[in-house]
């Protein structure tokens, strides 16, 4: 066709500046979707028993930055400290970058004593236990006592230490009083409203309406008589056997 599209079997075209496109696309969704999904953080702030969470993070953010800053210092020491000793001879520690990874992995739990051990037997056990001790002992106890600290603090004092069942059952409860609340108001509207259609009616009708409230409460007055007459009968027959 006129545009090239599709291209000739024999011609080369060059895809890769419509890959990476693809791929700074895939990028950009990736960051949109990761940041939508911490926005769920804000709406969290409306259950109950997830103030608690939502309130320590928040106040712990000002309290936890000096710490991330303590931990890339020591951690950017560390990782140059071991690229210079170990970077010619542990493939995991060829740059400084990579030996940043390196020793996260060693947080979170991945072995690498043995080849520190093989590369260097003086260097190795003692980077080794400097970083592990450093991070594990003080770092991480540093940031479990900012933690605390932040959920300890007056603000978060007056909120409420309730459980997800807890807070569904306060859910309920303000949906049962609102439907309650609504039912009444919908029986009110009703009532009015036959109200409205009695003043309608005509003048005989609201006569007939009126001779027949009278003739109810005359008779209502008159079960109540007679079941006082009933007592005082039944009191003066108990007098008389007593006497």
């Amino acid at each position: 066709s006129s545009w090239g599209v599709p291209p000739p079997p024999d011609q080369f075209v060059n895809y890769e500046s419509a890959l990476w496109a693809v791929t700074q696309w895939r990028n950009v969704i990736a960051l949109v979707a990761l940041l939508t999904w911490l926005r769920v953080f804000k709406s969290l702030r409306l259950l109950r028993f997830m103030q608690i969470v939502t309130g320590t993070l928040a106040r712990a953010v000002v309290q936890v930055l000096p710490f991330c800053l303590a931990f890339i210092l020591l951690l950017w020491a560390f990782a140059l400290a071991h690229r210079l000793a170990f970077g010619d001879m542990v493939y995991s520690f060829r740059s400084v970058l990579q030996s940043m990874f390196t020793l996260q992995r060693v947080l979170l739990g991945e072995d690498g004593f043995d080849e520190l051990w093989d590369a260097n037997r003086i260097l190795g056990p003692l980077f080794y236990l400097g970083w592990t001790l450093s991070s594990y002992l003080i770092l991480a106890n540093i940031f479990v006592a900012v933690l605390v600290e932040a959920m300890a603090g007056d603000s978060l004092k007056n909120v409420p230490r309730l459980g997800v069942i807890d807070t569904a059952k306060d859910y309920y409860d303000a949906w049962a009083s609102r439907r309650e609340e609504a039912a009444l108001a919908a029986q009110l509207e009703e009532q009015k409203r036959l109200e409205g259609q009695a003043t309608n009616l005509p003048g005989f009708v609201r006569g007939a309406n009126k001779q027949v409230k009278g003739l109810e409460e005359q008779r209502a007055q008159h079960a109540l008589k007679e079941e006082a007459e009933q007592r005082l009968k039944q009191l003066a027959s108990g007098t008389a056997c007593w006497s």
